[in-house]
């Protein structure tokens, strides 16, 4: 379940990335959801969720930049994405 969800945040990253001028300032992002994706797989549940805090952190950046590379709308989308994929992580137990 939370596995599933991270692909659709991830697919929703991407969709975001193609759309914008400077794909290069997402690309720290997708491989946040990456390193998730990977840290879940392995059990390793805890550092999961630390990837997907620091993917939340970086599109808030992103979007509250003084020229901002990400529509508030789109980084509110998003963070709360990563956060149904962290409440689930957190669901199963993050020991």
């Amino acid at each position: 379940m939370a596995q599933s969800k991270l692909e659709t945040l991830r697919a929703d990253t991407v969709a975001v990335q193609s759309s914008s001028t400077n794909t290069k300032e997402f690309d720290g992002a997708v491989v946040k959801l990456d390193d998730a994706a990977a840290k879940l797989a392995a059990g390793k549940n805890a550092d999961a969720v630390a990837k997907l805090t620091g993917f939340q952190t970086t599109v808030n950046a992103l979007a509250t930049a003084p020229k901002p590379k990400l529509a508030p709308a789109a980084a509110q989308s998003l963070s709360t994405g990563a956060q149904g994929v962290i409440d689930c992580v957190n669901a199963i137990g993050t020991a």
